[in-house]
């Protein structure tokens, strides 16, 4: 009896450290596909610039949707040594697509996207932009975009709510972006995937440019696909009422075995976003429809949930099994 307690004491022990233990990074077999409406809240900024040589240069961001007419995304989105010349905002080179599981790069010529122009784009007070050899140095890389006109919000075009300023990242969220395969080939749609946050101390590197309003994510170099965020894309939680976004990517960069994303935490810069931003109304109704809440029963995310509430369980009735056994044996004694 008393090998058998023992036994399962520490089977439980171990299990319980093993799927809490930090430092490594997520091996991750690329993402999932996703139909369009699934994260109405993504945008995809895309940028239309001549270069020095007259040549046309098409870049593109990810962003969120947190009021009809406003986009949340990264500074460095619309500046790095300099800014987006004011003109291209004026002739509509600047714009939002958003409803589409489609890279809007491959589709440009596509008369059928929803998309806005962005009016203007308004740079977190305290940005600073330094490109470096092999890296960049990017401080409180946050910005909001102005729309020109409001998105129609339906089925597939939604906001996302914002966390409180007191609200901790969540262990397991879902970030947004393009494959890309062991040879560099990105994939035609957008793909999603569940990432582990991680503060500095669980990385398995130390990060290059350590921020104390910045998260990240890990995930392990392997030979296969593997899923990129967009850079300004959300870091995505899940409550009963539905997603909540928690972080804003502002980079990545790569150690001898791992990629590692680096997110402005989204509490963190909640100041600057509401000095343009209106959003209390419009995310008062937004929790008032309860708008998905299929999400919140997202299948891995319920999955590990039952797991730790089992975990506890388990744990607890080990403690009791062992605590009897203790009792007994030493009544045994007397």
């Amino acid at each position: 009896m008393e090998s058998v307690i023992k036994k399962l004491f520490y089977l439980v022990l171990v299990s319980l450290l093993t799927n809490y233990v930090s430092g490594k990074a997520d091996r991750i077999p690329g993402g999932k596909s996703f139909a369009a409406g699934e994260f109405p809240y993504f945008v995809q900024i895309v940028t239309i610039l001549l270069d020095d040589n007259g040549n046309i240069e098409a870049g593109s961001c990810g962003g969120s949707l947190i009021h009809p007419q406003w986009v949340l995304t990264a500074a460095h989105c619309f500046k790095t040594d300099r800014m987006i010349p004011p003109e291209n905002f004026k002739n509509g080179s600047v714009r939002a697509y958003m409803g589409t599981e489609s890279i809007i790069l491959l589709h440009l010529n596509d008369t059928t996207l929803t998309f806005q122009f962005i009016q203007e784009a308004y740079i977190h007070d305290d940005y600073a932009y330094e490109h470096l050899d092999d890296s960049e140095d990017i401080i409180n890389d946050v910005a909001v975009a102005l729309l020109k006109k409001p998105f129609v919000l339906n089925k597939y075009i939604n906001i996302i709510r914002l966390p409180d300023s007191n609200a901790k990242v969540c262990p397991l969220g879902v970030v947004i972006g393009q494959m890309i395969d062991y040879h560099g080939v990105t994939g035609k749609t957008l793909n999603y995937a569940h990432m582990h946050s991680k503060t500095e101390e669980e990385l398995s590197e130390a990060p290059h440019f350590p921020r104390a309003t910045s998260f990240y994510t890990e995930t392990e170099f392997y030979k296969g696909s593997l899923i990129e965020p967009d850079a300004g894309g959300p870091f995505v939680c899940f409550d009963e009422l539905g997603p909540i976004q928690h972080g804003i990517l502002s980079s990545t960069y790569n150690t001898t075995t791992t990629s590692i994303d680096e997110y402005e935490m989204a509490t963190a810069h909640l100041w600057f976003i509401k000095k343009y931003v209106p959003m209390n109304l419009h995310h008062t109704k937004l929790r008032s429809r309860n708008i998905q809440k299929h999400h919140s029963r997202d299948p891995q995310t319920t999955s590990i949930a039952i797991w730790r509430k089992s975990s506890h369980i388990i744990w607890c009735i080990t403690v009791i099994l062992y605590r009897e056994y203790v009792l007994l044996y030493k009544s045994d004694l007397e």
